[in-house]
C-alpha cells in the first residue's frame, strides 16, 4: 500500500483529504503502470468515491485474481531471483487472461462516458 496519512493523504478519485472518520478503500500495487486501471493500484480512496466509480467491480475482480495467484505461490522459494521468476511467469498468465477483459472494460467505459454526455 502507498503511504496513507489520515487528514493529509488525498483520495485518488476526488482529490479531497481522507479524514479520520471517512471510510476508505486501499489497494496495494497490483497492476502495471500500463494497465488502464493502474490509477487504482497502490492507492487509497473514500469508499463512496470508489463505489461510485464505474470501474470498481473490475478493479475488485482484478485485485481478487491477483490475491488468488499470490496466495497460491510456492512456499519453498528461497531467493529473490526464484520469487521474481515465479512472479513473472504467474502474473504473465494472468495478464494474458485479463487482456480480453481489458478490451471489454475499455468498451464499457466508452459507453458509460457516452451516456454521461447525453442530456
Amino acid at each position: 500500500m502507498g503511504l496513507f496519512i489520515r487528514g493529509k493523504t488525498a483520495c485518488e478519485l476526488c482529490g479531497k483529504p481522507l479524514r479520520h472518520r471517512d471510510a476508505v478503500v486501499s489497494f496495494p500495487a497490483f497492476l502495471p503502470g500500463s494497465h488502464p486501471l493502474s490509477r487504482f493500484s497502490d492507492a487509497t480512496f473514500h469508499r463512496s468515491c470508489f463505489e461510485a466509480a464505474p470501474e470498481h467491480n473490475e478493479v475488485e475482480r482484478l485485485h481478487a485474481r491477483h490475491r488468488q495467484v499470490w496466495d497460491a505461490r510456492p512456499r519453498d522459494l528461497k531467493t529473490v531471483a526464484e520469487m521474481d521468476a515465479w512472479a513473472r511467469n504467474a502474473f504473465q498468465t494472468v495478464d494474458r487472461i485479463t487482456h480480453y477483459a481489458r478490451r471489454a472494460l475499455a468498451a464499457e467505459m466508452r459507453n458509460a462516458m457516452k451516456k454521461r454526455r447525453l442530456p
